[in-house]
C-alpha cells in the first residue's frame, strides 16, 4: 500500500513510495525549535535514485504542523529488499574496514614511540644527525636519551649519548602491521 497521505480532515491526498517502504512507523522525540521538543513518527523507505534508505516523517505532534499526515504500510518488493540487504552488507564491510584501519593505526602508535630499551633512529631535527641510532635509556617530557654505544663511565652512565625530542625518532624494528604482534 505504501504511504497514504491524508489532510487534517482525514481526506486522502496522495499515495507515495509504492513498493519502497522497508520499515513501519518509528516514533521519537526531536528538537523542533531551540526550546521546543516534539514527537515525530518516521518510516524507512528505499530511495532507488540514491541507492540507499532514507527516513520519511509521516506524523508530528508539533503545534504548528498542519499536515499532511502519512500512514505507512510495509510493502517493499523482493528487488527492493535485495538492494537494501546489499546496502547493509556494504555498510557493514565499510565499518569493518574502518575498524581494522583504526586497529592498525593504534598498533602503529603503540609501536613507534620511544620506550626504555627500544632501538630508535633519528629521522628529524637539526642538532643530532639524521640516521643516528641508539637504545633509549631515558624518556621524559617529550624528550629521550639514546645510548649510541654500550660504553659507560666509572659511575655506570652511558658515555656516547644523544638527546632528542621524542617526535624526532622512529622505531628501528620493522612494523609487521599485525595488530596482535605489535610491540
Amino acid at each position: 500500500m505504501a504511504i497514504t497521505w491524508k489532510d487534517k480532515n482525514g481526506n486522502v491526498i496522495k499515495v507515495t513510495h509504492k513498493g519502497l517502504v522497508l520499515r513501519g512507523p518509528m516514533t521519537s522525540e526531536v528538537r523542533v525549535m531551540s526550546d521546543i521538543y516534539s514527537y515525530q513518527t518516521r518510516c524507512l523507505v528505499w530511495d532507488p535514485e540514491k541507492g540507499c534508505p532514507e527516513e520519511v516523517v509521516v506524523w508530528t505532534d508539533f503545534d504548528l504542523y498542519d499536515g499532511p499526515y502519512g500512514e505507512p504500510v510495509v510493502d517493499a518488493t523482493p528487488e527492493v529488499m535485495t538492494a537494501y540487504r546489499a546496502f547493509l552488507d556494504k555498510q557493514e564491510a565499510l565499518a569493518k574496514a574502518a575498524e581494522e584501519a583504526g586497529a592498525r593505526e593504534k598498533a602503529l602508535r603503540e609501536w613507534n614511540p620511544p620506550k626504555i630499551g627500544r632501538r630508535m633512529r633519528v629521522v628529524r631535527g637539526r642538532k643530532v644527525p639524521k640516521g643516528t641510532e641508539g637504545t633509549v635509556f631515558w624518556v621524559r617530557d617529550g624528550r629521550c636519551g639514546l645510548a649510541r654505544s654500550d660504553a659507560r663511565d666509572e659511575r655506570g652512565r652511558f658515555v656516547d649519548v644523544a638527546w632528542v625530542d621524542a617526535e624526532y625518532v622512529e622505531n628501528v624494528a620493522p612494523f609487521s602491521g599485525d595488530v596482535k604482534a605489535s610491540v
